[in-house]
């Protein structure tokens, strides 16, 4: 089986099936990588996890329930393009250490979302950012954040190989998960296109 973060290209509903049964150990995940990038990665890291216990201490309301209902509300808009799954955090199946769920079509770029409650700082983009730079190895896979804010909708961003950062690609102004899953399912439509039309030009 090959590794998550070094996928090929996912052409057949026997190879969707065969990820989503596949038995991922940390140990798999381990890739020849830039030791200082690594160093960086921890300083970042402990850094970051201070600020998390931080936040949670001064935002109580800022539930385990809120966030539960959000990743239920993503992943329904993520079914709409394909089969969608929450990731075993505690299997170690993410290399990246943050993917709540995985989205995966044929033909199309298998899809990590995290799933975050109102804010995407300054500090989730660096440490997400480092994070997917040390692991990432595949064309065919894309990291994506989606925002969940508050009687208001959804922000979507995605890793950008090239700028090694999160990018916002989608705003989705409504709280409704039917009407939300046909806005994403649009996007990735018009951006499935664009590639096909770049693709005969090359």
């Amino acid at each position: 089986m090959e590794y998550l973060t070094s996928l090929p290209h996912i052409e057949t509903e026997d190879q969707v099936q065969q990820v989503l049964a596949a038995c991922f150990t940390k140990e798999e995940f381990i890739q020849t990588v830039d030791h200082r990038k690594l160093r960086k990665v921890d300083r970042v890291g402990s850094s970051y996890a201070t600020d998390i216990l931080e936040d949670v201490l001064e935002n109580p309301d800022d539930s385990n329930e809120k966030g539960e209902k959000n990743e239920r509300e993503a992943r329904g808009i993520l079914r709409r393009v394909g089969v969608a799954e929450k990731v075993d955090t505690y299997a170690n199946h993410d290399a990246f250490k943050f993917a709540d769920l995985i989205g995966i079509k044929p033909g199309y770029p298998t899809k990590l979302v995290q799933v975050k409650t109102n804010r995407f700082t300054k500090k989730d983009r660096d440490w997400y950012s480092l994070r997917a730079s040390l692991h990432l190895a595949s064309e065919y896979v894309e990291l994506e954040v989606w925002v969940r804010v508050d009687r208001e909708g959804w922000e979507m961003y995605r890793y950008d190989r090239d700028k090694e950062d999160f990018q916002l690609f989608l705003e989705i102004d409504t709280c409704d998960v039917s009407e939300a899953g046909r806005q994403y399912q649009e996007k990735i439509s018009e951006e499935r296109a664009e590639s096909e039309v770049n693709d005969r030009d090359e």
